[in-house]
């Protein structure tokens, strides 16, 4: 799942230019797995992705929403 609608496509197709050479080749094994169907891709918009618990300084009220999605509470 993802959040970034530019990483995605960058993953989803072969595109090599100047603003994808700074990525290293050691890194292009998941559009491998893409293409072959062993990793599928699905956007998660930023509010809703519980990731940012672990990853973003967060408002108290985002955070306690995401954490109670995270921890399965239903909402309030």
């Amino acid at each position: 799942m993802i959040d970034n609608i530019g990483a995605g496509h960058i993953a989803e197709d072969d595109v090599n230019n100047k603003l994808t050479k700074h990525i290293d080749i050691r890194h292009h094994f998941v559009r491998h797995y893409i293409k072959t169907g062993v990793i599928e891709l699905f956007y998660v918009p930023t509010a809703d992705n519980v990731a940012d618990v672990f990853t973003n300084a967060l408002g108290p009220e985002t955070f306690t929403r995401l954490a109670r999605m995270v921890l399965r509470i239903p909402p309030k």
